[in-house]
């Protein structure tokens, strides 16, 4: 006699270890001066996992970043994020906002190339970073830091439809070369997954003394030769 198979159990632990990492990304970004809508969906994905019964966990199972964004509340980034922590037991942003290191060089995997922000976008994220490093909320990082100091000025914006957090690099290279205050690393959060960028300032070459992202080098090139065609590119934060 063939009998119906049970349902899987529901997941509580991953579900509510999950609700609780997401809460701590919210507060993270509202003590730092992030935009209100991306507060409020952290918090609003925070609820949905910590709701009776369980289900992020088994929506994630069962189909993936795609399973997520069937739920309500959950959009493509959000998905990406999620997963991560499913996948990885974490979330990078949230190491990140807590003082953990800022990489150099970037160790997510390429964005495609279609779905990467414009140089034109990412070099007015970097003047807006530098241009405000005196007046952002700071973190305290936990490497090359042994007085504790919260040193680190972090910032929120968006460009488009994404939201994006610069900081200076805080890696070993970046201190042993003293480019702590020259090399900004700008982290992307889309509907791809995060992938993140930095921005330097070449001494030698065709680009010397001017702000390039690293790997990026031609774009670079192109967007100084051409100034009022990179202007137009530049999608302004939102208000």
């Amino acid at each position: 006699m063939l009998t119906t198979p049970e349902p899987p159990a529901p997941h509580p632990t991953q579900d509510q270890a999950l609700a609780v990492r997401l809460q701590r990304v919210a507060s993270l970004l509202q003590a730092q001066g992030a935009s209100p809508y991306r507060v409020s969906a952290y918090l609003q994905a925070a609820a949905a996992a910590a709701s009776t019964p369980p289900f992020v966990y088994r929506a994630w199972r069962d189909a993936g970043v795609t399973g997520l964004t069937q739920l309500p509340h959950i959009g493509p980034a959000l998905a990406h994020v999620i997963a991560e922590f499913f996948t990885t037991g974490d979330i990078a942003l949230a190491q990140r906002l807590e003082g953990g290191a800022v990489d150099e060089p970037s160790r997510t995997a390429p964005a495609p190339h279609d779905a990467r922000p414009s140089v034109a976008d990412l070099l007015d994220i970097d003047r807006e970073y530098r241009r405000r490093a005196g007046t952002l909320p700071r973190i305290t990082p936990r490497q090359f830091n042994p007085n504790g100091n919260a040193w680190l000025p972090v910032l929120h914006t968006t460009r488009g439809d994404r939201h994006f957090t610069a900081l200076f690099s805080n890696s070993g290279r970046a201190h042993e070369l003293g480019r702590t205050h020259d090399w900004v690393v700008i982290h992307a959060e889309d509907g791809t997954g995060g992938h993140q960028w930095t921005v330097v300032t070449p001494r030698v070459g065709a680009l010397k003394g001017r702000r390039v992202v690293r790997g990026r080098e031609p774009e670079c090139l192109h967007h100084y030769r051409h100034p009022s065609r990179g202007r137009r590119a530049v999608a302004r934060p939102r208000q």
